[in-house]
């Protein structure tokens, strides 16, 4: 029941485990990484009706208030291994944790100018974690529509937008989850 928790506060292979537990709970089929933990950190296959989405996973948990563009210079290198070895071509999923040691509340935007540019170069999308928490929780309480949540991840280029997700979060998950105001 709390697994979902670490969303908010992980790092590492919990954080990955959680991300995936989860995007699993959303309706994806989820495939682990094997025992080469220098790849990529997952892989996921999504059906909405006729349409069919497939992504590969970057998974970063960091205490810095803003990512870095590592992780999507290794998306690149992800999407080129699907490429060569599973003859697929994938949509690349930053899923970040920043600020892991404080509160939601007291977290900034972590997605600074030059990330999101490159990210919308390259054709990534970024999700913060707890974001996916959020989308987690409006799911198990019947205010998600998967669906639409899935094909709005797949067509973003740059950090996915939450802003009408989050306006289904009642006063109090508000008063927990809501963020500082964006840069």
């Amino acid at each position: 029941v709390r697994k979902p928790l670490g969303l908010l506060y992980e790092t590492g292979a919990a954080l990955e485990a959680t991300v995936r537990s989860v995007l699993e709970a959303l309706g994806a089929e989820v495939e682990t990484p094997g025992e080469d933990r220098a790849n990529e950190d997952g892989w996921i296959t999504v059906q909405v009706g006729d349409e069919t989405f497939e992504g590969v996973l970057e998974i970063k948990g960091v205490k810095t208030k803003h990512f870095n563009v590592e992780g999507l210079r290794q998306l690149v290198e992800w999407i080129e291994r699907g490429w060569t070895f599973r003859e697929k071509t994938y949509t690349g999923i930053f899923v970040g944790n920043s600020s892991r040691e404080d509160p939601p509340r007291r977290r900034v935007w972590p997605f600074n100018p030059n990330w999101v540019n490159q990210a919308k170069m390259r054709g990534h999308v970024g999700i913060r974690s707890e974001d996916l928490y959020i989308l987690y929780l409006l799911d198990r309480t019947r205010r998600l529509d998967r669906n639409e949540f899935w094909r709005e991840l797949f067509g973003t280029k740059g950090p996915f937008d939450m802003r009408r997700y989050r306006t289904r979060l009642t006063e109090e998950e508000k008063a927990y989850l809501e963020n500082l105001p964006q840069a």
